[in-house]
């Protein structure tokens, strides 16, 4: 019989802790069991072959994205990248479950609209919270221009975060981030999660270390193609 000791402790994610050589993983502590296991329960080859699709768009061309609610939107951005979802070799980390892929949207690149179908992420500033929002109620639709946020319409939530939002300043209404989701999740409300899951893609506002604001809104099925 072999036995395993574990020391415990506590460490950053994406920071290998000195002298460590077994293979190990992070989990996120705010997710809830039913989404991690459902996480943790998405196949390997799926996870992947979304990772390789994205990451053979070429960086700097036209991207467009659309989905069945309405979005139709082109951006250009950085190449796709992404945080190991597996573990190759020994000392090696994983981050579980599968979370997303991501690319920085260059300056001024965007224009069209976001028909934000799924969830509108809460809101902070510099660790204020601002506005919980989560599931829409009715579409929340996002007017982009020059790759900002011109106008928010739709319903309750789509006023709300207009409000809140516009107060802010013109750089926390820049669009930075496309991400795409990785792990086949139900839809919660909480951006942790919902920006995770495979059949989505999620748009990020604001540079959180420029602005102290990085809001992601979340849409259904999305069609990334490139021109």
């Amino acid at each position: 019989m072999r036995y395993f000791y574990c020391h415990p402790g506590i460490w950053s994610p994406f920071h290998k802790p000195t002298g460590v050589k077994a293979k190990y993983a992070f989990i996120r502590l705010s997710i809830e069991e039913k989404s991690l296991l459902e996480g943790l329960s998405t196949p390997i080859e799926l996870v992947y072959g979304t990772i390789n699709r994205l990451h053979l768009l070429k960086s700097s061309t036209v991207l467009h994205v659309k989905n069945a609610a309405g979005t139709d939107i082109a951006l250009s951005v950085k190449r796709f990248s992404t945080c190991q979802h597996r573990i190759i070799e020994d000392g090696g980390m994983a981050f579980l479950p599968p979370s997303e892929t991501s690319a920085e949207v260059i300056p001024d690149s965007a224009q069209g609209k976001i028909v934000v179908d799924m969830t509108v992420g809460q809101l902070y500033k510099y660790g204020e919270f601002l506005g919980k929002f989560g599931l829409v109620d009715s579409p929340v639709t996002l007017i982009i221009e020059n790759g900002i946020i011109a106008d928010i319409c739709g319903g309750n939530m789509a006023d709300e975060l207009k409000a809140k939002l516009f107060v802010l300043g013109k750089s926390c209404r820049t669009l930075v981030e496309l991400g795409h989701g990785l792990s086949k999740m139900t839809p919660t409300g909480l951006i942790g999660v919902d920006e995770s899951i495979i059949d989505s893609c999620h748009f990020g506002f604001g540079d959180s270390t420029l602005c102290g604001v990085h809001l992601d809104c979340v849409i259904n099925r999305p069609t990334i193609s490139q021109r």
